[in-house]
């Protein structure tokens, strides 16, 4: 059984998570959930376009770990 990807919040109380991009899951990114729901791609050298969800999991996990993220508990969302 695969775990369940990990989402954080940032300083500004945004939630960032890794999702498909617009070419439908071929390339996944990791983005910031806007207020209005939107998505906003997180561009860092840290956070590269990845083919796989499961690279782009690990470069986020890595870059919430040097940033002090906060990760999001199941009932804060």
């Amino acid at each position: 059984m695969k775990n369940k990807p990990t989402k954080y919040l940032c300083d500004k109380g945004c939630i960032i998570k890794v999702s498909p991009g617009i070419t439908g899951g071929t390339q996944w990114m990791t983005c910031r959930v806007k207020p209005s729901g939107s998505l906003q791609r997180v561009k860092s050298k840290y956070l590269p376009l990845r083919s796989t969800r499961e690279e782009a999991q690990r470069d986020l996990d890595a870059y919430a770990l040097m940033n002090c993220l906060k990760i999001l508990q199941e009932q804060e969302k």
